[in-house]
C-alpha cells in the first residue's frame, strides 16, 4: 500500500492540490498536516504509531 505525506505551514494554506496528486499516484492513505517545516518535531503524523 502506497501512503502520502502532505505538509503546509500556514492555516491559510490548502492540501487539496497535494492530496489529488498523491492519489492520482496510487496513494491509498494520505496523512496531512498544517505545521511549520523548519523540523520534525511538533508533527504528530510523523510520531503516529499508523504512519510508522
Amino acid at each position: 500500500m502506497k501512503i502520502g505525506y502532505t505538509r503546509v505551514s500556514s492555516t491559510t494554506q490548502d492540501h487539496a492540490a497535494q492530496i489529488e496528486a498523491l492519489k492520482a499516484a496510487g496513494c491509498e492513505r494520505v496523512f496531512s498536516e498544517k505545521v511549520s517545516g523548519k523540523s520534525i518535531t511538533g508533527r504528530p503524523e510523523f510520531a503516529s504509531p499508523s504512519y510508522s
